[in-house]
C-alpha cells in the first residue's frame, strides 16, 4: 500500500505549509531528494540567498488520532511570527459553499461506474463488510471514486465526532487554519481544488480500487498504511516517509 501511495505521498499524506515572513522565495533546490538524507524534523526555516526575512515549511499529515498530535519544538514560535499562512490549498474555498458542492461532484466517478464494476464477488463483498462494520451503508459509496474511500478504510480513524476538542481526530490543517483566523492572518493556497481533483483522476478507476482493496485487508494490522504513517510522523522521520 505505501509503494503504491508513493507518487501521491505530497497530496495524500505530507502537506507544506509555508509560514511566510515575507512573500519571497528562494531559488536554491535539492538536485535530487533520492540522493538527500533529511535530519529527522518537520519544521524547516527557509533563509539566506538575499531573503530578507525567513519563511517557516512544516509538513503535516492529513489525519492524526487526537493521542498521537503534538506541536513539534519551536513550531508555535515560528506561526507567531508569520505574516501569512500558505497551505496546500486554500482552506478559505473549502468553507464557500459553492467550492464545497462542486468538489462534492467531483467526488463521484464518471460514465455511471459503480465500485462493483471494478470487484471480483468475492472482492466486493469483502470491501462492502469492511464498511457496513463499520457502520457505512454501502448504498452511500458506490459510485464514490476508490482514492477518497481509502482514507475512511483504516478502522482506527472515527470521524463522528468531527474535528472538535472532544473529536478522537485531529487535522494539523484545521489546527493552524484556525490559528490563522484568531490572529487574523491571510491565508493562501499553492494550489487549486480543481489541480487537486485532477489529481485522483489522473490515477485509473482500477488502479484506485485495487488501492482501497489493498487498505482494507491491512486495517487494524500491524501494516496498516494509517498506522505505519502516523509512526513515521510522530517520529518527524522524513527520510522513512520518502522511502516508504
Amino acid at each position: 500500500m505505501l509503494n503504491k501511495l508513493k507518487s501521491f505521498r505530497i497530496l495524500a499524506i505530507l502537506i507544506i505549509i509555508v509560514f511566510a515572513g515575507s512573500c519571497k522565495t528562494s531559488k536554491n533546490t535539492v538536485s535530487s531528494v533520492d540522493d538527500y538524507k533529511f535530519e529527522n524534523a518537520l519544521l524547516w526555516e527557509i533563509n539566506g540567498n538575499g531573503l530578507d526575512e525567513p519563511s517557516y515549511l512544516f509538513g503535516t499529515i492529513h489525519l492524526i488520532e487526537a493521542e498521537d498530535f503534538y506541536w513539534p519544538e519551536a513550531t508555535l514560535g515560528s506561526f507567531g511570527k508569520a505574516d501569512k499562512v500558505v497551505f496546500e490549498v486554500d482552506l478559505d474555498d473549502m468553507f464557500d459553499i459553492s467550492s464545497q458542492l462542486s468538489l462534492l461532484t467531483k467526488a463521484f466517478m464518471n460514465d455511471g461506474y459503480k465500485l462493483s464494476d471494478f470487484y471480483s464477488e468475492n472482492d466486493y463483498k469483502e470491501v462492502k463488510s469492511h464498511f457496513e462494520e463499520m457502520g457505512i451503508p454501502m448504498f452511500f459509496l458506490e459510485r464514490i471514486k476508490p482514492m477518497f474511500l481509502t482514507v475512511f478504510a483504516s478502522g482506527d480513524i472515527d470521524f463522528a465526532g468531527g474535528f472538535g476538542d472532544e473529536s478522537s481526530v485531529k487535522s494539523y490543517e484545521m489546527e493552524l487554519y484556525e490559528m490563522a483566523q484568531d490572529s487574523k492572518l491571510e491565508v493562501e493556497g499553492l494550489e487549486s481544488l480543481e489541480f487537486q481533483m485532477s489529481v485522483f483522476d489522473s490515477i485509473p478507476y482500477q488502479e484506485q480500487a485495487d488501492m482501497l482493496l489493498e487498505s482494507v485487508r491491512t486495517s487494524n494490522t500491524e501494516n496498516d498504511a494509517f498506522k505505519v504513517m502516523t509512526q513515521m510522523y510522530v517520529q518527524q522521520d522524513m527520510n522513512a516517509m520518502i522511502e516508504a
